[in-house]
């Protein structure tokens, strides 16, 4: 019915109306919005077009509610460990970080099926090329529906990153920074222990890191990763550095000599006693 009356306007409107103003933007317009009010008239008498609305507004608001889940997350972890701050409470960041562990470990952000987990960190694993073994995504995705933090790691690889160093956040940014740059990897279940881990591996590359005197930071970055096989740069070097030392394990970075010209200093100083 609706395509019979805007065959009988067209046929109206095409003879009382100039070339110029059928090609006008209004005329366009008009006959544009008459057939998009016909179509929706349509699909309103449709009981489908209303299932699929519901679901897009069901979507859009769990969409919104899983983003905002992992934002306050993400919020709260940053308040208690700023991105670049390893000072002297870290003992009380970290108790407040594993009190979290008596929480339930339901994920509102994770989907619940296994499958669907393994893809998460599969996909996290492939993108920013973490070198994790299938035994090892199998233990971090199993290790997600019993451990608070495990279950964290794979909220965060869920989300989204303009570049990987935004990943390098909060309070586990050790964890992290030490799966992005060691090729191989011992993961564990235990989360406490997986700290442990990092800990001491991180130890025996700045223990080796202590014999290189006399070379800058780059040079001894350049020498670590041909020794230990790993892709350490500035950022993720002093993560570990700063991790070691909230452990009380110092180490030293480099030392900087000042350049000098003695020559230049001695010649002015000559010219000024001689001129006073």
């Amino acid at each position: 019915m609706s395509a019979v009356i805007l065959f009988i306007i067209f046929i109206l409107i095409k003879n009382q109306t100039s070339a110029d103003t059928q090609r006008s933007d209004m005329f366009k317009w008009c006959i544009f919005i008459y057939v998009g009010f016909s179509f929706l008239s349509v699909l309103i008498y449709s009981p489908l077009t209303w299932f699929a609305i519901f679901g897009v507004v069901f979507y859009i608001l769990y969409r919104k509610r899983k983003n905002g889940d992992f934002q306050r997350w993400e919020r709260d972890a940053n308040n208690w460990k700023q991105h670049s701050d390893w000072s002297a409470d870290y003992e009380s960041t970290r108790e407040k970080w594993h009190n979290l562990q008596n929480d339930h470990v339901k994920s509102r952000i994770l989907p619940k099926p296994i499958g669907k987990r393994t893809k998460i960190v599969e996909n996290f694993n492939h993108k920013y090329t973490l070198c994790l073994t299938d035994d090892e995504v199998k233990r971090i995705v199993d290790a997600s529906y019993m451990s608070q933090g495990w279950k964290k790691e794979v909220e965060a690889m869920s989300a989204k990153y303009a570049t990987v160093y935004e990943w390098f956040q909060g309070y586990t940014k050790w964890l992290r920074a030490y799966l992005y740059v060691f090729k191989v990897q011992n993961v564990t279940s235990d989360f406490e222990q997986q700290e442990k881990v990092v800990e001491d591996t991180f130890e025996q590359v700045f223990d080796f890191a202590d014999t290189l005197e006399n070379l800058s930071l780059d040079q001894k970055i350049e020498r670590v990763n041909s020794c230990f096989l790993t892709g350490f740069d500035h950022e993720t070097f002093m993560i570990a550095y700063r991790f070691l030392e909230s452990k009380g394990r110092f180490h030293e970075l480099e030392t900087i000599d000042l350049v000098t010209n003695h020559e230049a200093f001695d010649e002015m100083q000559e010219k000024y006693q001689k001129e006073s």
